[in-house]
């Protein structure tokens, strides 16, 4: 079989549309016997991937018998394919073509695959060529590879062409096939001094009105022709009119050549709407030449409506007062675009306005922009500033309105206004001790829906307290509290003084909120101490002196703690103590524990008195949180100055006359006080004589009278001793008297004798 059919192609633009119509094939089947050019070999088969299987014996070809109407010099490409009794392609067929004569046209091109053994012949009024085993690409040679001929297996090709009017007969045979009556067939081509351009079919716009106009020129010299008959007519697709007349019209081409025909919508709808376009020579009665056909083409033009859309966003939550955006973003998705597009924004109750990018025309609290022509896939885009008022659930919803209303959208974003809500609690103790830290706990709570924002605590202090850094308040710096969210911080005061102070704190954040203050009574405390101590003002040297103490606290705290000192004083020595003090290293302790305000405790302390003099005791009290305070008590002490007299002679009593005797007497101050003014006197008896005296002070003699000087000191414990030496002049039984006067004895003199024998 061979086929001419929808392989035609021309190289010229009219061509090309001539070929969307006109693609019929007819069927020829002969049965003869194997020419020269068929294959010997009974299953040769192609290597091609995409050729099919192919058989030794061709039984039939076609080709295409419609006849074409071509411009002058137009080549005019025809394919004839050849197949097996199975339908199947068939390549290495010899296929010859012939340009019958009285015709015009010749063959001006053929395959370039044709196999050798068909013979090879080319060109003018006939060729040989052979079917080949590979699909191959013609290229027609023009930018537009859309026209390229796609040559598949089983298939081969010739291209005719003529430079005068005429119609041309082209056939074909296929020798190897055997059936006659399929081994060959024909096609008649036309050519025509006329070259016909048909307008593209653009994207149209619903509603809106199109014009198409079709150019008839002579193809040799480009004149126009005027006159033919253009035929334009609506196929399909929604309802539409030509030139208000219906959905057909016939317009002649003018002295331009040109035809125009306007399309028109009826129903405003989308789709396509095909139209089918006739150009017709008319008849030339002049030299008899008949009408003719120049060319169907069709047309499929689209109506798009535009489209418009919009896209409102905000955050879902903003907090009151904060600044907050809208975005809007207006696009049109269609292929054309979209004309008088404007964006209306109304914005609802409690939402204020404060900037716009682009800028939009205000009024009130409606925002408008005119963004004109939306080109096909454009977008705009906005951006709202605005600030919330007040809390609650706020829809705002933007509209984009074009083609004068035709087009319409909308859409809404719903953002939840939300606040922050501060509380503060402030709790202190009650009571406190004037040197205890007063220890504040302040609790900031954000009770609202939003975060509360540099969130301070202030607390002026009242006169009489400070910071623990010694200002006058305290300022603490809390940062940021989420919604619900609590946070406990503390701050130390200290009071100047004992008091009550009632203490107020506020806390404040961003937007402006505070707190009512939050106030705390503490009353600072204090003890103070007193001690008293009494005693004898008098007391005689190694006698006990017992002083009594009494510590009060005259203050409004407990004095805790409290610890009394007394140091034993100089020349006295610890005896007892009441209360279990204790003496340690020369220090009487009493812990007395607390005294509550008013509290009185009275301790006692024995020493003795070692020596005369004056004893001066103090005693001294502490307690946490209370000055020490002191107390004492003067105690004089005398001593008694005790003289002992003691005179002795020497050892060799009885002691023979003609011998020395040394008298010694000894002076010694028992007492605790010193002997002042100490004289001694001594009497020599008879029977003796002065032979001299020594002692601490010089001695004088007068007759039988020996008197030393007075002793003007003798301390206590101490000794002062006198010698006096005599001779033993006769014997005798004598007694030597010795005489001792001190300041403290004044005129009661104590005396002393010693008794000597002296013998002959």
């Amino acid at each position: 079989m061979l086929e001419i059919g929808p392989n035609l192609k021309a190289a010229t633009p009219l061509m090309k549309l001539l070929n969307q119509k006109f693609a019929l094939g007819l069927v020829l089947a002969a049965s003869i016997g194997l020419g020269a050019c068929a294959s010997s070999s009974p299953t040769k088969k192609s290597s091609s991937g995409d050729e099919g299987r192919v058989y030794a014996a061709p039984a039939s070809m076609q080709l295409d018998t419609t006849t074409e109407v071509l411009p002058v010099g137009g080549r005019h490409i025809v394919v004839a394919t050849v197949r097996d009794a199975e339908g199947n392609p068939v390549a290495g067929a010899c296929v010859e073509w012939m340009m019958v004569m009285g015709g015009v046209g010749a063959i001006v091109e053929v395959d370039a695959s044709t196999d050798p053994a068909c013979g090879g012949q080319c060109c003018g009024q006939a060729a040989v060529t052979a079917t080949g085993s590979t699909t191959r690409v013609l290229d027609m040679g023009t930018p537009d590879t859309s026209d390229d001929l796609r040559i598949g297996p089983g298939q081969t090709w010739v291209g005719v062409a003529s430079p005068v009017e005429g119609t041309g007969h082209l056939m074909a045979m296929a020798a190897g096939v055997r059936d006659w009556d399929n081994r060959h067939d024909s096609v008649a081509v036309q050519w025509r001094d006329a070259r016909v351009t048909v307008p593209d079919c653009e994207t149209m716009r619903v509603g809106d009105t199109k014009d198409f106009t079709v150019q008839v020129n002579r193809y040799s010299d480009g004149m126009p022709l005027e006159n033919h008959v253009v035929n334009f007519r609506v196929v399909s697709g929604p309802q539409a009119t030509l030139n208000g007349q219906g959905d057909m019209v016939s317009v002649r081409t003018d002295a331009n050549g040109e035809a125009t025909a306007t399309l028109a919508q009826v129903s405003g709808a989308e789709g396509i709407t095909e139209i089918e376009i006739q150009v017709i020579r008319p008849e030339n009665t002049e030299c008899c030449e008949p009408q003719v056909m120049l060319g169907t083409y069709f047309l499929a033009c689209p109506w798009v409506a535009p489209s418009i859309d919009i896209m409102k966003s905000a955050p879902e939550t903003a907090a009151v007062g904060e600044a907050f955006n809208y975005d809007i973003v207006v696009s049109n998705a269609s292929t054309i675009s979209a004309r008088g597009a404007t964006v209306v924004d109304a914005l609802p109750e409690g939402i204020v306005y404060v900037s716009s990018q682009p800028a939009a025309d205000v009024n009130g609290n409606t925002l408008t922009w005119t963004l004109g022509e939306l080109p096909s896939g454009a977008e705009r885009s906005m951006r709202v500033t605005v600030r919330g008022t007040h809390t609650g659930r706020f829809r705002n919803c933007a509209v984009v309105n074009a083609e004068g209303g035709a087009l319409s959208d909308e859409s809404c974003a719903n953002t939840v206004l939300t606040a922050p809500a501060i509380s503060l609690v402030k709790t202190g103790p009650a009571e406190v001790m004037a040197c205890d830290p007063i220890r504040y706990e302040f609790t900031v709570s954000n009770n609202g829906d939003a975060p509360a924002r540099n969130v301070r605590i202030i607390d002026e202090l009242p006169s009489g307290l400070v910071s623990e850094a010694g200002g006058r308040n305290i300022s603490m710096d809390i940062g940021t509290l989420g919604a619900g969210e609590s946070r406990t911080v503390s701050a130390i005061a200290r009071a100047e003084r004992p008091g009550t102070y009632e203490n107020c704190a506020t806390a404040t954040a961003e937007g402006g909120l505070t707190t009512d203050p939050t106030c705390v009574s503490t009353t600072v405390r204090q003890p103070a101490l007193s001690v008293t101590k009494t005693g004898p003002d008098e007391r005689f040297a190694g006698r006990p002196i017992e002083f009594e103490i009494t510590v009060t606290n005259t203050g409004d705290g407990v004095a805790r703690d409290t610890v009394l000192r007394d140091l034993v004083p100089a020349g006295t020595t610890f005896v007892s103590a009441s209360d279990s003090g204790s003496d340690v290293a020369g220090e009487v302790v009493w812990n007395l524990g607390n005294l509550a305000p008013g509290a009185t405790r009275t301790v006692s302390l024995t020493v003795r008195g070692d020596a005369p003099g004056r004893v001066v005791n103090n005693a001294t009290a502490t307690a946490y949180c209370a000055d020490a305070a002191s107390g004492s008590a003067t105690t004089d002490v005398r001593g008694i100055p005790a003289i002992l007299l003691e005179v002795v002679d020497t050892d060799y009593d009885p002691i023979e006359v003609g011998n020395n005797v040394v008298y010694t007497i000894t002076v010694t101050n028992q007492g605790s006080s010193p002997g002042r003014s100490i004289k001694i006197t001594s009497i020599i008896p008879d029977a003796m004589d002065f032979v001299s005296a020594v002692g601490p002070t010089n001695a004088s003699v007068n007759g039988r009278n020996v008197t030393f000087e007075p002793l003007p000191t003798l301390a206590p414990k101490a000794q002062a001793v006198y010698r006096l030496t005599v001779l033993a002049r006769e014997a005798a039984d004598v007694r030597m008297q010795i005489s001792l006067t001190s300041l403290q004895l004044g005129d009661r003199p104590v005396s002393e004798t010693e008794s000597t024998y002296i013998y002959q």
